[in-house]
């Protein structure tokens, strides 16, 4: 599947969250990539959703909506590296950290 961009969609999560609930999302990398992105949004920006990212070779987060300067209801990384990232399990967990009822949201790996 790829997006309208062109870019190939890894793997994709279209589900819900309650305050404090975690959803864990799984993607085996493949070896020789270069880069990727994680792309979490939702459309109440009132909510407060975390991820938090576990590669083979650590972890990166947890991430939140500010962490980009801006609250917009969607947490986009670019994860990159020259010599490649680490194949293997990649593990994304997403939490809801603020949430009245349920929040819907969608997480693509592209």
């Amino acid at each position: 599947v790829t997006d309208q961009s062109g870019y190939r969609v890894i793997g994709y999560m279209n589900q819900s969250v309650t305050q404090g609930e975690m959803k864990p999302f799984h993607r085996e990398m493949p070896a020789g990539l270069k880069e990727f992105t994680y792309d979490l949004y939702w459309q109440d920006t009132n909510a407060s959703l975390k991820l938090t990212l576990f590669a083979p070779d650590g972890k990166m987060g947890p991430y939140y909506d500010e962490s980009d300067g801006r609250k917009n209801g969607r947490i986009y990384l670019l994860i990159s590296r020259p010599e490649g990232i680490a194949p293997g399990n990649w593990y994304a967990v997403v939490e809801g950290v603020s949430v009245s009822g349920t929040q819907q949201f969608m997480l693509l790996t592209v």
